[in-house]
């Protein structure tokens, strides 16, 4: 038989995950037109839009996908007008950019998210326990994920920006600021 707490730990984790997996569902609708209705266009759109111009190898892993599924990916954004891409003589890497159409669809969609999971979040905690909600979301991030550095994976659909200037520490703010210079400079 469970203690109390046993059941509180299963229960949450329960909720967590499923949490975890529906998330998108307080998502903008407006934002998830084609090609954005697939998750890892959504993510390689709001990651490259933070991060900038990066390699197809780069997204591939970023994304978890094989490699036909990312050039299938990055073919139906490119199709959309929403990235480019491009190689460097004497370097077979294929490059992957936002166009300016992309950046607004970054945008729109981390704007979306946002505001949706705000909506939740506001909805289900009074101001008061916010700031300890959070708090505790830190912490569990931080075990899971450690001292985070490969940000790709761990932040593609995150608003690094908000959260690079927010109050709170970050476990991956270290490595997002140090990926975050290339595309500002």
């Amino acid at each position: 038989m469970a203690t109390a707490a046993e059941g509180a730990l299963r229960h949450g984790a329960n909720v967590l995950r499923a949490l975890a997996r529906n998330l998108e569902a307080v998502t903008d609708p407006d934002a998830l037109g084609a090609p954005l209705d697939h998750a890892s266009a959504r993510d390689a759109v709001t990651l490259l839009g933070w991060r900038g111009e990066c390699t197809s190898e780069t997204l591939q892993e970023a994304l978890d996908l094989s490699q036909p599924a990312c050039v299938r990916v990055v073919d139906r954004l490119a199709a959309a007008g929403l990235v480019t891409r491009r190689r460097t003589p004497g370097d077979r890497r294929l490059h992957v950019a936002l166009t300016d159409a992309g950046e607004k669809a970054a945008r729109r969609l981390v704007r979306g998210s946002r505001a949706g999971v705000e909506r939740a979040l506001s909805a289900a905690l009074p101001a008061r326990e916010l700031d300890s909600f959070v708090a505790a979301l830190d912490r569990v991030a931080t075990v899971v994920f450690g001292e985070a550095t490969d940000t790709v994976r761990f932040c593609r659909s995150c608003d690094v920006r908000a959260c690079l200037g927010g109050p709170r520490g970050c476990p991956s703010d270290a490595a997002c600021r140090a990926n975050l210079a290339p595309a500002e400079g």
